[in-house]
Parts: structure tokens; C-alpha cells; sequence
């Protein structure tokens, strides 16, 4: 007998979809502590504006920071804050030399527990 050849696959024809896998189970991940992190707050402000400008004072240095809003007493105040740093003495490296900064002088450590 001639041997048996396979019909041409037709190259109009899309191609065929990969199978199907069954979905993996999802489990809920456990939840793990939070982490501490420490962060060089530079200024806190009422206005967005005012911190806006701290914030690019501090990037002018070098210094990348970010602006936060949180409120106290029922009241808006926007922070500006340098980190994260995983330990405390990291932050008071740069907490040192935000400090030299004119107009930093007040600048502290903030301890997160939450993250931001």
C-alpha cells in the first residue's frame, strides 16, 4: 500500500486554540505582620501648595520625597516625608542631613506601622 499523507492544513484557517487548563484553586494568601518603616518627615503644612514647594525644594538638593495628607483634629495637614528606611539608623543619617537644610531644621523621624 502507498503510504497515507495528511491533507495540507489550509493557511486561511485560524489557528487553533491552545487547550483549555483547569484554573488553578485561589487561596486567601494568610496575612503577614506588617512592616515598620521609618521616615524623615520634612515639613507639614495646610496647604498642598506650601508642601508642593518643600517637596521641590528638597528634589533641587537631591532628595526625592513624597507629599501625604492626613488629618488632625478634623484638620487637613499635607507632610512632607523622605524614606522609606528599613532602620531607624538610616533615618537618622538622612534625617541629619535634611536637618542642615535651611529652613529643614524641624524636620524628625516618623515610625510607620501600617505602611503608607
Amino acid at each position: 500500500k502507498p503510504p497515507v499523507e495528511a491533507a495540507p492544513a489550509r493557511r486561511d484557517a485560524p489557528p487553533a486554540p491552545p487547550p483549555k487548563t483547569p484554573a488553578k484553586e485561589t487561596k486567601t494568601p494568610k496575612k503577614t505582620p506588617l512592616r515598620s518603616d521609618y521616615w524623615v518627615q520634612a515639613g507639614s503644612f495646610s496647604t498642598k501648595s506650601h508642601a508642593d514647594k518643600a517637596k521641590e525644594f528638597l528634589a533641587l538638593k537631591g532628595i526625592t520625597s513624597i507629599v501625604q495628607d492626613g488629618k488632625v483634629n478634623g484638620k487637613v495637614y499635607y507632610r512632607v516625608r523622605v524614606g522609606p528606611y528599613t532602620s531607624q539608623n538610616e533615618a537618622n543619617y538622612w534625617l541629619a542631613l535634611i536637618k542642615e537644610i535651611d529652613g529643614m531644621e524641624k524636620s524628625l523621624i516618623w515610625k510607620s506601622g501600617a505602611g503608607l
